[in-house]
């Protein structure tokens, strides 16, 4: 019996292929890649939106990442200069086509004031750290060394431990916690990137909210 025919001799009953079903394509499958393929490649961006300060406001915003699945890296809110404007900075994770679409519909949602791109070159970005490292009379020292060595400070004090608090980049406050690992973190709290544009220009004055609320 020839291979050809082999193959495609019926199987025997209660035989079980090893062969998987082959995967269908529908007919718009090949647009589909190609538009993934020209989004450009998925990275790290940091938005800061300018919101009136009302209750909702951070829900609505939130909903509006969450409904375009977007993988939200930190989030962080807080008031601004001007009394009843609070500024949510947000680290998301898409590919420009799809950071231009959220950023087009944050700016129609009721109470979004300003929207804008913080790029790392054009901006001061950080973060905060409180940490909490396990320590006796022999490791003590090493981790205030380890503090110091990222200009980290001691915050408290206990017979068995020691909390630092550290501000700076995210790859800053990663290194300090892997030194920190093998002494033993017992608990951290971490804050969102916070970020401000440099330069004189504030985002209350670009979106035209200086002394207007």
């Amino acid at each position: 019996m020839s291979q050809h025919q082999s193959q495609n001799r019926p199987s025997a009953p209660g035989h079980r292929s090893t062969q998987g079903p082959r995967p269908t394509q529908g007919p718009g499958h090949g647009r589909i890649v190609e538009q993934r393929a020209a989004a450009g490649p998925v990275r790290r961006h940091t938005l800061s939106v300018l919101v009136q300060d009302v209750p909702g406001v951070l829900t609505r915003v939130a909903g509006l990442f969450a409904r375009r699945a977007f993988n939200i890296h930190s989030l962080a809110v807080g008031v601004t200069e001007v009394p009843g404007l609070s500024r949510i900075t947000v680290v998301v994770e898409a590919d420009e086509r799809l950071l231009e679409q959220v950023t087009k519909q944050l700016h129609k949602l009721i109470n979004v004031l300003k929207v804008v791109e913080l790029p790392d070159a054009s901006s001061v970005q950080r973060d905060h750290l409180l940490v909490k490292v396990r320590t006796d009379s022999t490791t003590r020292p090493l981790v205030v060394q380890a503090a110091e060595l990222f200009r980290a400070g001691v915050v408290d004090v206990a017979p068995g431990s020691l909390t630092l608090e550290a501000t700076g980049s995210a790859d800053k406050l990663n290194a300090l916690l892997a030194m920190l690992e093998p002494y033993g973190v017992t608990e951290l709290v971490r804050s969102g990137t916070l970020g401000l544009a440099r330069g004189s220009k504030s985002l209350t004055d670009r979106a035209g909210q200086r002394g207007s609320a």
